[in-house]
């Protein structure tokens, strides 16, 4: 697997960085693809966090956009990153108001919100 994310890495950004943004700009899903497969495989969510703002500078339809955001909060999570995930939930919901997508993300940031209230309660008594 590592020489399959490694050969999708080169073709993606051969012959230079950003060259293939302009090329192939809409090769967002391979970049996506990318990213997940770097973190699940790799178990790497750092390096696949790297990739994808690459993809979030595209002007993108609001699919691609709510595509790379849910990739970003996942990874945001797996790789610990509490403050940069609430941050994505909160741009989710806001940017989804009035939709289930972005109510679950309201909820889950209301809960992570109060998991944090909790624990920071525990902490001082």
């Amino acid at each position: 697997m590592r020489d399959a994310s490694q050969a999708i890495g080169t073709s993606l950004n051969h012959p230079g960085p950003g060259l293939i943004r302009m090329v192939y700009p809409a090769d967002l899903r391979g970049r996506l693809a990318w990213a997940g497969m770097i973190h699940r495989h790799r178990k790497d969510p750092a390096r696949a966090i790297e990739i994808c703002p690459s993809a979030r500078n595209e002007v993108l339809t609001e699919s691609e956009e709510n595509a790379v955001a849910n990739m970003l909060i996942d990874l945001y999570a797996a790789a610990g990153d509490r403050g940069r995930w609430m941050a994505g939930l909160a741009r989710y919901a806001d940017r989804n108001r009035g939709t289930e997508e972005g109510e679950t993300a309201r909820k889950a940031l209301l809960q992570a919100k109060a998991d944090g209230e909790e624990r920071a309660g525990e902490a001082t008594t």
